[in-house]
C-alpha cells in the first residue's frame, strides 16, 4: 500500500507540495525516476539562484537543445531580486534576459525587485501571455510608462495580481491605470504603496477595476476614502492609512463599509477613528486579519470593539500602540480565545506580563507569536506562551539580560517541540529581568543542546543578541547541532 501511494505521480505532486524548502527536495530526486520527474518539475517551477554560477548553469541548461526534461516549460515563477549584503550580486545580462523570455514561454508570475532598463521589463512582458501576478519596482513617469506597455495593449489579458513598488502619485497617469483595467478584467489586486489617493484617482480605481478585491495605498485624503470603500463592494483585504476626516463622515464610511478579510491601518489621525471603529466592527464578521500600525492614538475603548465583535478573528499585530494596555489585549484572548493564531505586538510597553498570561491561557492554539520591543514583558509570561501553545511554529521576543536563557530553557524542556523559527531580538536600553531567580540559566554549550534536541524542526535561528559566556568556537560548535537550519 505505501508503495503503490509512492509511486503514484498525482499523489506524489500533492506530497512535494507541501515541501517549502528546495534543498529537503533534492535528497529525493535519486529515489526513482518518478520521484525525480516530480522534483525536477518543481524545482524549475520557481528556480532560486543563490549564487552566479547556480545562474549560469540555469542558462546554459536553457541553451542546450538535447535535455532530458523540457525545462524550458516547467518555468513559472521568474524573481529578479537585490541581492542581501551577505550574497554576491548576480550579473544578469540582457541577452540572458532575452533567452529567458523567448524560451520560457510559460511565465505565470515575475518579479522586479531590482533594477532594469524599461525595454528589459517590456520584453519580458510581452513574451508572458499567461502572466497572472507581476510586482514592478521604476524610477520616473517615462520609465512606468514604456514598462507596462504590453499590459497596456492588452498581451497580459490573464493578469490577477498587480504591484507597483515606489512609485509616485504624481507618475501615477490615470490612463496607465485605465488602459490596464480595461485590458486586464480578472485583476483583483492592485497595489501602489507609495502613492496618495485622492478622489480623482479613486474614481478612477473604482470605475478601471469592478473586481477590486485587494489594495494597498500609501495615504489617502477623505474624499478619496469615501469613494474608494463604497465604490468597490468586492473589497476582502485593504491596506492604507486612515485619513484626517470629521467624526460624521467617518461614521458615514463605517456605515458603508464592505466586509473585509484583512485591514491593515496606520492611523496618523486619531479624529473620527474612534467613532468609526464602533460603527464599523459591527459589519466585519468575515474580518480574519488586522494590523494597527503607529496607532499611538489608540485607545482600549477602540480597541475593545474589535475584540469583542470581530469573531473571526485570527491573527492580529498592534505596532506602536503606546496607549494601549492590558485590558485590551486580555479582552482579545477571552473574546478570541481558541480561534487565535498569530499575535503580534511592537513597542506596546503598557503591556505586560498580566495580558500574555492570559493570552497563554485562553488561546492555545496560536502558532505564531512575535512580542518585540515590550519592556514591561518578562520572562514569567513569554515562558507560559512556550508550555501553553504546544503547536508554536514561530517565536520572536526581545533579549533582556536573565531572561533569554531562561526562556530558552523553557522551550528546551519539551519533546519534539513543533517550533520551526526562533528570532531573538537586542534591545540595547533593555534592563535586566528581575525576574529571574538565582541561580541564573547560562547561556552555554549545554542549553543549545537541550534547544537542538527539543526543537528538532529548527529552521530559522536568529540570536541577535549579546551572548554572554558563549565564545565564538563554542558557538559554532552549537550552530551544527542544528542539522535542518536554513538561515
Amino acid at each position: 500500500m505505501v508503495q503503490s501511494v509512492l509511486l503514484n505521480i498525482d499523489l506524489l505532486y500533492i506530497i512535494f507540495d507541501s515541501f517549502e524548502y528546495q534543498d529537503d527536495m533534492f535528497n529525493g530526486l535519486l529515489v526513482n525516476s518518478y520521484w525525480a520527474s516530480v522534483i525536477v518539475g518543481k524545482l524549475w517551477k520557481k528556480p532560486i539562484w543563490k549564487s552566479p554560477s547556480v545562474f549560469q548553469k540555469f542558462i546554459r541548461t536553457l541553451r542546450n537543445p538535447t535535455t532530458l526534461f523540457e525545462y524550458n516549460r516547467m518555468v513559472q515563477y521568474l524573481i529578479f531580486s537585490s541581492c542581501s549584503p551577505s550574497h554576491v550580486e548576480i550579473s544578469i545580462p540582457v541577452v540572458d534576459i532575452k533567452l529567458i523570455a523567448e524560451r520560457c514561454n510559460n511565465i505565470k508570475h515575475i518579479t522586479f525587485t531590482r533594477t532594469f532598463s524599461a525595454d528589459t521589463i517590456s520584453m519580458l512582458l510581452e513574451h508572458s501571455p499567461g502572466l497572472i501576478s507581476s510586482v514592478i519596482s521604476g524610477q520616473n513617469l517615462s520609465t512606468l510608462s514604456h514598462a507596462l506597455q504590453p499590459i497596456r495593449n492588452g498581451n497580459c489579458s490573464k493578469l490577477q495580481y498587480l504591484e507597483l513598488k515606489n512609485w509616485k502619485s504624481e507618475w501615477m497617469q490615470h490612463d496607465i491605470l485605465r488602459d490596464i483595467g480595461k485590458q486586464c478584467p480578472m485583476l483583483t489586486t492592485l497595489l501602489i504603496a507609495s502613492s496618495l489617493v485622492t478622489n480623482i484617482l479613486a474614481s478612477l480605481i473604482v470605475s478601471s477595476f469592478p473586481n477590486l478585491q485587494t489594495f494597498t495605498c500609501s495615504t489617502i485624503t477623505g474624499s478619496g476614502f469615501t469613494i474608494l470603500t463604497s465604490g468597490c463592494p468586492k473589497l476582502k483585504s485593504l491596506s492604507l492609512e486612515f485619513p484626517y476626516i470629521s467624526i460624521e463622515t467617518a461614521m458615514t464610511i463605517a456605515s458603508e463599509f464592505p466586509p473585509l478579510e484583512s485591514f491593515s491601518l496606520r492611523i496618523g489621525s486619531y479624529r473620527g477613528f474612534d467613532h468609526f471603529v464602533k460603527l464599523w466592527v459591527h459589519a466585519q464578521h468575515h474580518l480574519r486579519h488586522i494590523e494597527l500600525n503607529s496607532a499611538r492614538g489608540l485607545s482600549d475603548d477602540s480597541f475593545l470593539p474589535i475584540a469583542q465583535y470581530c469573531h473571526q478573528l485570527e491573527s492580529i499585530e498592534l505596532r506602536v500602540c503606546t496607549n494601549l494596555t492590558d485590558i485590551s489585549i486580555s479582552a482579545l484572548a477571552k473574546y478570541r480565545n481558541i480561534n487565535l493564531r498569530k499575535f503580534t505586538i511592537i513597542n506596546c510597553n503598557q503591556i505586560t506580563d498580566a495580558s500574555i498570561s492570559d493570552l497563554s491561557r485562553h488561546c492555545p492554539n496560536l502558532c505564531k507569536v512575535s512580542i518585540t520591543g515590550c519592556l514591561n514583558i518578562t520572562h514569567a509570561s513569554l515562558s507560559t506562551i512556550v508550555q501553553s501553545c504546544q503547536g508554536l511554529v514561530e517565536f520572536a521576543f526581545t533579549s533582556r539580560p536573565r531572561m533569554t536563557p531562561a526562556v530558552i530553557l523553557t522551550l528546551a524542556q519539551f519533546e519534539r517541540c513543533m517550533l520551526e523559527i526562533l528570532d531573538i531580538k537586542s534591545d540595547d536600553m533593555a534592563t535586566a529581568d528581575v525576574t529571574v531567580k538565582q541561580p541564573y540559566p547560562k547561556f552555554d554549550l549545554t542549553l543549545m543542546e537541550k534547544l537542538a534536541i527539543s526543537c528538532p524542526h529548527l529552521r530559522i535561528l536568529g540570536l541577535n543578541f549579546n551572548m554572554a559566556g558563549l565564545d565564538s568556537d563554542v558557538s559554532k560548535t552549537s550552530f551544527g547541532l542544528f542539522m535542518g537550519i536554513a538561515k
